[in-house]
């Protein structure tokens, strides 16, 4: 059993119940049946610098957190957005008028009359932080709410689903017609799923789900003839006419597995109709506009403030801003007027470029987490998600079909079993009366 389970498969032998009441058992319950569990799969990416990737379909899965911890989370640069061309790119934009204002400044020789102050930048940078950490948290909480409620309710409804729907089939028998009843349940699981993620990344390649199994061709046709985002509603209907069309077989449904039923249906409409709805509707684009405004004004004053205190700072060069001068000391100070340049010059550029790099960056990661459904590399993967929900659906089957099986001593019907005196008792006067009733 440990060496089935190492492998992600379900073995089970399919024998015929004593309680099984069919007349024709197909031959293939005869034999094994397998129900093998899809593995996932994971590409692991390597870093000498970095941590550890797992990818899926080139999307983020799993990641090494420890690493983050030592000198590697200085260096890495893959899938951060220090890695991203568009932040150097603004960064640069930013270092040319930086050196464009030190050569104005210096060309006019203004820096002889320029005091050097940080007051505006230092407001702004206040303002900043304030902005920023209400904006980063309503998107942490947007992507939240997207994984675990959500796409969590759509994902928690369909299981609910198969599960009810297992319970009704395996109940009769296990013959052929019950097995693709469910293979049809679980492919409808996945094919609700799977057309949110194409509905959220526009994606209409239809033909690939034939491909893979998920749709016929008369399917793909019906879902053809309608837009992207309400194919999934259509999937909906179906999983609701299945379960319909199985009661009206004469699969016996208990006024509670109906209601379960209606009710999961309900959310699974609910959750598809949510998570296209919470990506689809952007936050109001005066307050994401106001809010970029003043992080390019602050940056375009810093790279501005830089410009002037480094021009200033070449006056200040030979005695070193005045700022140390003992009575007792023989020397000038700086001894090397170079070497305090250099410093400034490093201590102000270095701190305002980690800055920029901060506030840019954390805009460039709220752009992707606004859409956690999306082809970016830091997206939730739509393969993952497949596979991770066929396995669940797989395994509430094979518990549905093996628990008859693991069972020493099957029970026994109650009214086999001697009734107790006062139900003996209650039964017999019924029947007396039954059968005076008869008479009269």
């Amino acid at each position: 059993l440990s060496e089935i389970m190492e492998k992600g498969e379900i073995c089970i032998q399919m024998v015929e119940s004593p309680m099984n009441t069919s007349s024709e058992i197909p031959s293939f319950h005869n034999e094994i049946l397998k129900n093998v569990q899809k593995d996932v799969p994971w590409t692991k990416k390597e870093h000498l610098i970095a941590p550890w990737f797992l990818k899926c379909d080139g999307k983020i899965a799993k990641y090494d957190m420890s690493g983050l911890h030592i000198w590697r989370a200085l260096f890495s640069f893959s899938h951060t957005v220090l890695g991203d061309w568009d932040t150097w790119y603004h960064l640069n934009y930013l270092t040319v008028i930086c050196f464009l204002t030190m050569g104005i400044v210096l060309l006019t020789g203004s820096y002889k009359s320029i005091n050097n102050t940080s007051d505006l930048t230092a407001r702004a940078q206040l303002l900043i932080t304030f902005v920023l950490a209400g904006y980063i948290t309503i998107v942490i909480n947007r992507w939240d709410r997207v994984r675990n409620t959500t796409l969590g309710q759509l994902w928690g409804a369909i299981e609910n689903l198969c599960q009810v729907n297992f319970f009704v089939l395996f109940k009769y028998g296990n013959g052929k017609q019950e097995m693709e009843l469910s293979d049809r349940t679980i492919r409808y699981a996945r094919l609700s799923m799977k057309l949110t993620f194409m509905a959220v990344q526009a994606d209409d390649n239809l033909p690939a789900l034939v491909e893979m199994n998920l749709l016929t061709e008369k399917e793909r046709e019906w879902l053809a003839a309608a837009t992207i985002g309400t194919r999934p509603l259509i999937v909906v209907s179906w999983m609701q006419e299945l379960f319909d069309s199985i009661k009206a077989a004469g699969y016996r449904v208990s006024a509670s597995q109906d209601f379960t039923v209606l009710t999961n249906v309900t959310q699974m409409r609910g959750g598809i109709g949510a998570t296209l709805g919470v990506i689809g509707s952007q936050l109001p684009y005066s307050y994401v506009h106001v809010i970029y405004w003043i992080v390019q004004i602050m940056l375009v004053s810093l790279a501005i403030e830089t410009g002037v205190a480094l021009a200033v700072d070449t006056y200040f060069e030979a005695n070193g801003a005045n700022s140390y001068s003992p009575a007792d000391d023989k020397h000038t100070w700086p001894y090397n007027p170079n070497t305090w340049y250099a410093n400034n010059f490093l201590s102000i550029t270095a701190g305002n470029m980690v800055f920029a790099l901060f506030t840019d960056g954390l805009l460039k990661i709220t752009e992707k987490l606004n859409n956690p459904l999306s082809t970016a590399d830091t997206s939730f993967s739509d393969s993952v998600f497949d596979i991770f929900l066929l396995n669940n659906c797989l395994a509430l089957r094979a518990g549905s079909l093996s628990y008859d099986l693991i069972q020493d001593h099957p029970l026994l019907p109650v009214l086999a079993q001697p009734l107790p005196r006062k139900t003996r008792n209650t039964k017999e006067k019924h029947i007396q009366n039954k059968k005076r009733l008869q008479r009269q």
